[in-house]
């Protein structure tokens, strides 16, 4: 049997994901899902797919993959350079592909993950309505190795949109926008937007943990309590964890902010040792 795709060589931590998975979390079955998900939008729309069709999520270092196949693809997310048999590619557009081609990449300039999408989306295993890889709970087909085989479905060469009018910024530095969270009196004494915050670079897909250069340890007990990805928790010993995709449906510590939806596609492109800052907004209504 013949596959469309095979992967030379895996890259860093290269997953298969959607949207996400949802609709599980009361059965604990955390989210998942795309890190950067207007990126990952982004890159389906360019090849004509519906923006929930499965692509591969690459961070820090891509794979190196052979074609077997003729198809379309678009890379977008963080600044990468691109190479279809060793000629330079644009970011954020439409790439031909042809049978025998191989696609690798390159040095990443800006950002920490950035987006493979093929023409008609990956034909890969479908669990609870979602094909994308949990990496905590091990749903979904494991990270990407050397030498695995995948299939796309049938060729979609329909209509691809020609403008970027759907790209949001998720690269340029700013303060991420913040909400208060339910226990957020808990640190309503700290002045904000003065304070940073340095990125720890054990992070993951599960969570970024966030230090701070001054103790703010506590005392304040909860029982376990909901939890969803931007939740940002403190722990007694003053650690703050930013959850993302693939975090836990509850947790115990105090949920003192609650991350904006875009500004978490910002913080998914934040690597390891990068310093953020936060903007309080309100809610409104």
């Amino acid at each position: 049997m013949s596959h469309d795709i095979k992967i030379i060589s895996s890259g860093l931590l290269t997953t298969i994901q959607d949207l996400g998975r949802y609709g599980y979390r009361s059965h604990g079955i955390p989210i998942s899902g795309a890190m950067d998900q207007s990126s990952a939008k982004l890159a389906n729309l360019l090849v004509g797919n519906d923006e929930n069709d499965a692509l591969l999520e690459c961070t820090m270092m891509g794979p190196k993959i052979e074609f077997h196949c003729d198809t379309y693809i678009a890379v977008t997310g963080a600044e990468v350079d691109i190479f279809l048999d060793d000629i330079l590619q644009i970011l954020n557009t439409t790439i031909s592909i042809k049978t025998g081609n191989i696609l690798n990449f390159g040095k990443v300039h800006r950002g920490c993950r950035f987006y493979i999408s093929f023409a008609s989306g990956l034909n890969t295993l479908n669990i609870l309505e979602s094909r994308s890889t949990d990496t905590v709970s091990e749903i979904g087909l494991p990270i990407l190795k050397r030498g695995q085989y995948l299939d796309l479905f049938q060729n979609n060469l329909g209509r691809f949109i020609v403008n970027l009018s759907r790209l949001k910024d998720t690269l340029t530095p700013r303060k991420i926008k913040v909400y208060p969270g339910p226990e957020y009196h808990v640190i309503e004494y700290m002045d904000l937007p003065k304070i940073s915050f340095t990125i720890d670079p054990s992070s993951n897909r599960m969570s970024y943990i966030l230090k701070v250069n001054f103790d703010v340890s506590h005392s304040q007990e909860m029982i376990s309590s909901a939890v969803l990805p931007g939740t940002i928790q403190l722990t007694p010993g003053g650690q703050f964890n930013a959850l993302m995709r693939d975090a836990q449906t509850t947790g115990g510590y105090p949920r003192v902010m609650q991350i904006d939806e875009d500004d978490l596609d910002y913080l998914a492109q934040c690597r390891g040792g990068q310093s953020i800052s936060f903007e309080l907004v309100s809610y409104s209504i």
